[in-house]
């Protein structure tokens, strides 16, 4: 897989649902708080990160969470400490799937290591058809998204002061264009968290006021319909 250094500029095409927006706005707040607690909320989180970043526990977690994507082909992976930064957790793992099987292949992985070699249990938000599965380990949040969906939330400039995590020695880089997954039914774990996805329903991302500018509108199409 290829490693990502930097950020993208906040444009693309196909936005995810409403609820990615809903993630993006949580990783937000957790950055304000750092500005919002003043100078005793910032020498906290700098006593957090004090010790370097070979040095911090959680890091080999979140090398065997970079591993395990790259074991399924994600693409610029990005990794950052940021306990310096914010309360909501110490480190950032970033990556791109190409197709939603890719985006569900990774995040299974994940949730398969974490589970058998960590014992944590996953705390998932997001689903491949909004472009954005966000896994949440408290210490370790993982952002799996399509390409469009990074460009349009560009995290990587919201968390650019992070530490960044060395990947050289945890990715293979990738020979030629993505290469397509194929993938089997044990690809998922013992308890996949995405077999009644393929019932997902669109408005159950949406706020109620999305909803209703949507009933609005489609009440509009069926008087055109009915004047035509």
């Amino acid at each position: 897989a290829r490693s990502r250094e930097g950020g993208r500029a906040g444009a693309g095409g196909g936005v995810p649902a409403a609820a990615a927006e809903e993630r993006q706005g949580g990783q937000q707040q957790g950055l304000e708080q750092v500005h919002q607690g003043g100078d005793g909320a910032a020498d906290e989180l700098q006593e957090a990160a004090r010790g370097a970043v070979e040095d911090d526990p959680s890091l080999p977690m979140v090398e065997d969470i970079i591993v395990a994507c790259d074991e399924r082909k994600a693409e610029n992976i990005w990794a950052a400490r940021v306990a310096h930064l914010t309360y909501t957790t110490s480190f950032f793992v970033n990556c791109e799937g190409t197709s939603r099987p890719m985006l569900q292949a990774i995040a299974a992985n994940v949730e398969d290591l974490m589970r058998d070699t960590h014992q944590r249990e996953i705390k998932w938000q997001g689903n491949p058809d909004s472009g954005w599965i966000l896994l949440d380990y408290g210490e370790v949040i993982v952002n799996i998204m399509t390409e469009s969906a990074r460009e349009f939330y560009d995290l990587e400039s919201m968390w650019k002061h992070g530490e960044k995590i060395p990947l050289g020695h945890l990715v293979k880089p990738n020979e030629g264009a993505t290469l397509a997954v194929a993938l089997e039914d044990d690809d998922w774990g013992a308890d996949d968290p995405f077999d009644k996805w393929d019932t997902w329903d669109e408005g159950q991302d949406l706020t109620p006021q999305e909803k209703a500018l949507l009933d609005a509108e489609g009440k509009e199409d069926d008087e055109e319909d009915e004047l035509k």
